[in-house]
């Protein structure tokens, strides 16, 4: 992310640009951008701004209830923008590189003893989760702070579970279809004090 950051001027901007590119069906308002991407209310009208300029983005106005044009708007990915392919191999290059570094954002959320990665992280379409954790004392506001920022990072909406240590193991042991779907597909293991190989 710093690297594109300097590449590419701003962390807002990669923020945005990823938002559009990973959900290029979507029409979002400046609000909506805001809130996804976690940038400033002035960051997100100078980048949509400019991404429009730049022909990334199609503006649409807004009309009022009075059948006048309002002063919002909303954007989308333009269809016709030429490199929309090269730049999510970019994005996905830098997201799968960096997966690995994802335990540490967690490290204040509790005790973690199990972290695993799966579905979005590793390419598979489908999976039961993005992200598994388990633990004690864990602090799921944190999480889920934790889970948005990585989203608004990443301009990927990500699933994710949250399980105490026992409650885990329970389900572990007692063959949870949503366990067990999670281990019999392709996944990583980012932490593991519980020892599930022992």
């Amino acid at each position: 992310m710093e690297i594109l950051s300097k590449i590419f001027g701003s962390a807002a901007r990669v923020k945005i640009l990823r938002l559009f590119l990973f959900s290029p069906q979507q029409t979002y308002g400046t609000d909506e951008v805001v809130k996804k991407s976690r940038v400033t209310k002035p960051e997100a009208k100078r980048e949509l701004v400019h991404l429009a300029n730049a022909h990334f983005l199609k503006e649409k106005k807004l009309l009022t209830k009075k059948g006048t044009v309002s002063q919002k708007r909303q954007y989308q990915l333009l269809s016709e923008f030429p490199y929309s392919v090269n730049l999510r191999d970019l994005f996905n290059a830098d997201f799968f590189n960096n997966r690995k570094l994802i335990a540490n954002r967690f490290k204040h959320c509790g005790r973690i003893r199990l972290l695993i990665l799966s579905g979005a992280f590793l390419h598979r379409v489908n999976a039961p989760a993005d992200l598994v954790i388990a633990g004690d004392d864990l602090k799921k506001t944190l999480i889920d702070q934790t889970v948005k920022n990585i989203e608004a990072e990443t301009g990927r909406e990500l699933t994710y579970a949250v399980f105490d240590t026992s409650d885990f193991l329970y389900r572990f042991h007692s063959s949870d279809r949503f366990i067990r779907d999670i281990f019999e597909s392709e996944h990583e293991r980012l932490i593991d004090k519980i020892g599930l190989d022992k």
